[in-house]
């Protein structure tokens, strides 16, 4: 009776320790994200695989780094759907990064929209833009998209009046140059008639 109370006991002990490992590591939540992205064709999937990584994480300046940390990765599936994450998820110590990803042709306008979303509008971010949007590498749509992100957060309600007016004068100087006036021309009407 006592080897079987005894062998009860350690295996309640060894039970407990092993559900409560503490949280996950940094390379399990890395995997999680990933395998989060390789639902394709479904979305609720994705969405839980991506919660339960956030779940499995617990500190969100810890979940934002991980997630900075993905956005810097060769694949760019990847890549973007982390930086996608990092626009709702983000913190500011994570701006360093995004603004370094300004210079990369193919996470630029990714890494600015987030940037905008964490940061808003201001001078750095506009200096940033302009080298975007004056990039004809880039598509037209990518830019105009951008702009288009510019333009919603001014007019937000989290924006200043001082960040608003900055983000039309960039807006209106671009418009005089760039290739695509008409679509930048029909965002400001939606705002402003």
């Amino acid at each position: 009776m006592k080897h079987v109370l005894l062998l009860l006991t350690a295996a309640g002990v060894a039970a407990v320790a092993f559900c409560d490992g503490g949280e996950a590591s940094d390379d399990l939540i890395r995997d999680m994200l990933i395998g989060s992205t390789q639902y394709v064709d479904d979305i609720a999937a994705a969405k839980r695989a991506f919660r339960h990584a956030q779940q499995e994480c617990g500190d969100s300046n810890r979940f934002a780094r991980i997630l900075c940390e993905l956005s810097q990765t060769n694949d760019l599936w990847i890549a973007r759907d982390a930086l996608f994450a990092l626009a709702a998820y983000g913190t500011r110590e994570q701006l360093p990064q995004l603004y370094s990803l300004a210079a990369n042709t193919n996470l630029c306008c990714d890494a600015l929209s987030a940037v905008l979303r964490i940061d808003g509008v201001s001078s750095n971010f506009l200096a940033a833009v302009n080298g975007v949007v004056s990039d004809a590498r880039l598509r037209k749509r990518e830019r105009l998209d951008l702009c288009r992100a510019l333009l919603d957060n001014a007019y937000s309600a989290s924006a200043s009046t001082a960040q608003r007016d900055m983000a039309l004068s960039f807006l209106l100087t671009h418009f005089r140059t760039c290739p695509y006036p008409q679509g930048i021309d029909e965002a400001l009407v939606r705002k402003d008639a």
